[in-house]
C-alpha cells in the first residue's frame, strides 16, 4: 500500500496500525483496492484513492469539486471501493475536513 505523504512503502497492516487518523482512513480504502482483480481499473482505482487522500492532506482547503470527481470516477469504476470509501468518509475521522463528510452524504443519498 502507498499512500500519499508516506514516503516509503508499508504493509497493510502497518497502514493500518500506524500513522494518523486519515492514513488508517485511505489504508482501509486502499484494502479494499487490493481486492479487485488485475487490470486497468484496479490500477485507476488506486490512483483516485492516492488523489483522495492528497485531496485529504489539505485540510480545510479541500475542493468539493475535486472529491466529488474522484469519487464519481471510483463508483464507475469500483463500485464496491466506491461504497468503502463513502462509509469511511461518513464515519468520524480526526482531520479529515467536511467537504468529504459532505460529498459521501450526497453520492449516498
Amino acid at each position: 500500500v502507498r499512500l500519499s505523504g508516506i514516503s516509503n512503502t508499508v504493509t497493510n497492516e502497518e497502514a493500518l496500525t500506524g500513522g494518523d487518523e486519515i492514513e488508517k482512513a485511505f489504508a482501509v480504502i486502499l484494502l479494499a483496492v487490493t481486492r479487485l482483480p488485475k487490470g486497468s481499473d484496479k490500477t485507476e482505482a488506486e490512483q483516485a484513492v492516492q488523489s483522495l487522500a492528497k485531496e485529504a492532506r489539505k485540510g480545510e482547503e479541500a475542493r468539493e469539486k475535486t472529491v466529488s470527481k474522484w469519487m464519481t470516477f471510483l463508483l464507475e469504476t469500483a463500485p464496491d471501493v466506491f461504497e468503502v470509501a463513502v462509509e469511511t468518509f461518513l464515519s468520524p475521522i480526526k482531520g479529515l475536513s467536511l467537504v468529504f463528510q459532505k460529498v459521501a452524504k450526497k453520492m449516498k443519498a
